[in-house]
């Protein structure tokens, strides 16, 4: 192809960004081993990976049914190359517990990332409040989504999510009540965040 072409020219070295182009374009395709293989290339030509390189690959292998082994990448690139997982990553890597029916292990890297000392953000507490209300764990995801509100600086969820959830609690529900208080509450504060304006346009066509 024209990538080994390029490659056969002496005077043209690929870098991490071409690298990085045409292995989000295997992972589009679902092409897996041919965007593994690119990976080996990548590291054997002396280009280090980055959390953009494992975003790309844990995608692709949760989508392809490859979580054990997405898990195991992500160590190896710790142990390898000394990079440690950001929230990015390991929201991904959530993702793809859901997408592999797991879960619970997609909730328990919470409790993992905060050990870390990384902060969860809005699209984490997202991604777990949406993965378990597809899989049916609707009381797991309103435990979450509480979460994702509490404490001094609440990073919230996203508005089609919190309306989600609150369509399955039921709209007048006590549990509902008291998760729109909470995202209110956020909102007042004036730290909803860029996705409150979503919510705030579902909040007037209710009234």
């Amino acid at each position: 192809m024209l990538f080994d072409d390029m490659k056969a020219n002496k005077n043209i070295t690929p870098d991490d960004v071409m690298y990085h182009c045409l292995l989000d374009g295997f992972a589009k395709a679902q092409r897996v081993g041919d965007a593994l293989r690119l990976y080996d290339d990548m590291i054997a030509s002396g280009l280090a990976p980055s959390n953009f390189t494992l975003s790309i690959l844990v995608k692709l292998l949760g989508r392809s049914k490859r979580l054990q082994q997405a898990f195991s990448l992500v160590e190896k690139v710790r142990g390898d190359h000394g990079v440690r997982p950001n929230i990015q990553v390991y929201t991904c890597l959530m993702q793809a517990c859901f997408q592999n029916k797991q879960p619970a292990k997609a909730v328990s890297l919470l409790d993992r990332i905060v050990a870390e000392g990384i902060k969860p953000d809005e699209r984490t507490y997202s991604a777990l409040v949406q993965g378990c209300l597809l899989a049916g764990q609707k009381d797991k995801a309103l435990e979450l989504a509480l979460r994702a509100f509490d404490g001094h600086r609440p990073v919230g969820i996203d508005a089609k999510v919190l309306t989600l959830l609150t369509a399955k609690l039921g709209k007048e529900s006590g549990s509902a009540q008291s998760l729109l208080a909470a995202a209110q509450k956020r909102r007042h504060a004036g730290n909803f965040g860029v996705n409150a304006g979503p919510w705030r346009k579902h909040q007037q066509q209710k009234q």
